[in-house]
């Protein structure tokens, strides 16, 4: 039963069908004037078949097949109970394309669905004669070229001559609670956003989604640190989402990607306003996320918490759009086995995001196919922000990875990891440098010079209890007689010392040195071209197997996959020190035995690729070309990323 609430929404199912859908009836998306003057007072169900202009100008049966086996069937929205009416238009803009179509594809609908009644786009010609003796029933409508309705399912309304298009949403339960909401585009046509405020049985969010066939670009969740017109950006913190407002522009980094037609699907979890801990002990604010990974209750990492559990677990959704401040985006990716990047240091903006660290946060990706990671990379590099950096124009001539750490791997992650770089090498043309990171790269233990993590985890909490920290306190101590607010304790521990240190500006601008000093030190490794022109090398570093597995609660302890790393800076700081575009990689999957399952579980196995700053666009070509080559793969959602 379709039923409309007061707010213009209908959530319903289609006969047979137990799948949920959602319509938003406040405005139609496509106007198509009709040929009668009846009013319908209940919407109806219509399938949108868009058919592309052959160089013939003919239409076959054969062609219209093609598409009902490929595009129409694979999709997860439509299905066949959309098609007891069905409008068929031409897929071009141009008021003079023309186009005519063989009366036995038109009854292909018919045989496929049981299409009753047909509404064809004047500019597709027919035999009339074959209509008036075949069903189904057809006529024809005109279509303003300029506003061709996309493929798809709709709900249809007659009103006044007019054949109204409202847009048709599946409705996915968010059962690994990944998300803080489900979002769909406003029809105020003002760019905004309105969340999604609807449950399943069990309490899951659901999260709308349309069709692929009506929209081309990948389905995305934002993390929810980054400001969407018309929402409330939680930050991971109660308070901070009881006391803001709906944000009135969309950052630039995400409207980028909207211009560019990624479908923003959702608002992500985030770890309390971006923070460390990867576990629910550290993150008590809201449900730390689940994944389908390994054993279901391995941690997912964070802050990109809700990110990673999203990506590993629902093939619905393809991109999540996160931050990286030290490892945010590549930490969780190389958790649950999945692609992660981290851009150049500010060629993306921040405006409109969570700081909290300027000097190192960035916008990140995380997705299962690295195709998908590579477009988006591109789509934002189109028109970077702030080019300070060198833009590399050729290929690293080497390949350099750090031996710390070989002779202590495991014999089967060391066999596993010694084919990647042979694999890699080959397939580059690179030879491969081995390095001690402990003699030739940034070393805090050795070169006071050198921020340490303790250091630098104290800049960040001095810029976020100066960047929105002390505001957010202060407001709340306002209205609840001076007390703290309820933060969780990692958070709250950290604004406490920040607050009671007081940094007078040479604290930040000493700090900022030695963080300055440490890139350096690493981009030096990377870039010795005085010409600068070239990316000299490619460093790929194996993501320290040594933290997995992690479990969702802190206190569930499990055996190492293998020895501790012995290099002076781990994985996940370096990229945030250097500035440096990285790329986390899953390129394997290792067994070990689960203390929740009691079972013998697959574990991921990543590597980070780095070049120099600015080297992104070289960076995404080389993971094209090594997943073109087969060396990296699309991982999977559920319990194996392979």
């Amino acid at each position: 039963m379709i039923s409309l609430r007061s707010d213009k929404s209908l959530y319903y199912k289609l006969n047979k069908d137990d799948i949920d859908y959602f319509t938003p009836l406040e405005q139609p998306e496509y106007i198509i004037p009709h040929t009668t003057s009846s009013t319908t007072t209940e919407p109806e169900p219509v399938a949108v078949l868009s058919l592309p202009q052959t160089p013939s100008g003919g239409i076959s049966q054969d062609d219209v097949n093609s598409l009902l086996k490929g595009p129409v069937e694979e999709d997860d929205v439509i299905n066949e109970d959309w098609f007891q009416k069905a409008i068929v238009v031409l897929d071009s803009p141009e008021p003079t394309s023309k186009a005519e179509i063989e009366g036995s594809a038109l009854h292909l609908l018919k045989d496929k669905y049981g299409t009753t009644h047909i509404m064809i786009d004047s500019r597709i010609t027919f035999d009339q004669n074959w209509s008036q003796t075949h069903s189904p029933a057809i006529h024809q409508i005109n279509i303003d070229e300029s506003s061709v309705p996309a493929a798809g399912p709709y709900l249809t309304q007659s009103m006044d001559g007019n054949l109204n298009l409202f847009p048709v949403y599946r409705l996915y339960p968010d059962t690994t609670s990944a998300h803080v909401t489900g979002v769909f585009p406003s029809c105020s046509g003002e760019g905004s956003y309105k969340s999604l405020d609807r449950t399943d049985t069990r309490k899951h969010h659901f999260i709308p989604v349309r069709s692929r066939l009506s929209c081309s670009g990948p389905r995305c969740s934002v993390k929810d640190v980054f400001d969407i017109n018309g929402l409330v950006t939680g930050n991971g913190n109660r308070i901070y989402t009881e006391l803001d407002e709906p944000a009135k522009s969309t950052a630039p980094a995400v409207q980028i990607l909207i211009d560019a037609g990624v479908n923003i699907v959702a608002k992500s979890q985030t770890n309390e306003f971006a923070g460390a801990g990867p576990n629910v002990e550290q993150n008590t604010q809201f449900c730390y996320p689940w994944s389908y990974r390994m054993d279901r209750y391995q941690a997912v990492g964070g802050s990109s918490s809700g990110a990673a559990s999203g990506i590993s677990s629902f093939q619905w959704l393809d991109v999540a759009i996160t931050t990286d401040t030290s490892g945010s985006t590549l930490s969780p990716a190389a958790c649950m086995g999945l692609y992660g990047m981290r851009p150049t240091h500010g060629v993306i903006p921040m405006e409109g995001v969570l700081p909290s660290c300027q000097e190192t946060d960035t916008p990140g990706i995380i997705t299962r196919d690295p195709s998908w990671l590579t477009n988006i990379a591109r789509t934002w590099l189109s028109n970077p922000s702030n080019v300070e950096d060198k833009v590399h124009s050729k290929l690293p001539k080497e390949l350099i990875i750090p031996s710390d750490d070989l002779h202590d791997l495991t014999p089967q992650i060391k066999e596993k990891y010694q084919a990647l770089i042979r694999q890699v090498s080959q397939t580059l043309g690179m030879p491969v440098k081995y390095i001690n990171m402990s003699e030739a790269g940034p070393n805090p233990s050795t070169d006071e010079d050198m921020i340490s993590t303790d250091e630098f985890k104290k800049l960040t909490f001095a810029e976020r209890w100066r960047d929105f920290g002390k505001s957010l306190v202060e407001e709340y101590q306002t209205s609840n007689e001076g007390r703290w607010p309820p933060l969780g304790s990692y958070i709250a521990n950290g604004l406490r010392d920040a607050k009671a240190e007081n940094w007078p500006q040479s604290n930040f601008e000493r700090y900022k040195r030695k963080l300055k000093k440490t890139g350096m030190k690493f981009n030096d490794l990377l870039d010795s071209d005085v010409s600068g022109t070239e990316s000299e090398s490619l460093f790929m570093n194996l993501w320290d197997p040594s933290k997995f597995p992690a479990y969702h609660e802190e206190r569930i302890h499990g055996q190492p996959l293998t020895a501790p790393s012995k290099q002076p800076i781990s994985p996940e700081f370096l990229p945030a020190y250097s500035g440096c575009p990285t790329i986390v990689a899953p390129f394997d999957q290792v067994p070990f035995e689960s203390v929740v399952s009691g079972k013998t579980e697959q574990h991921p196995i990543a590597v980070s690729m780095m070049c120099s700053r600015g080297s992104d666009l070289r960076l995404a070509e080389i993971v094209d070309t090594l997943h073109s080559a087969g060396v990296l793969k699309t991982v999977k959602t559920g319990r194996t990323a392979f």
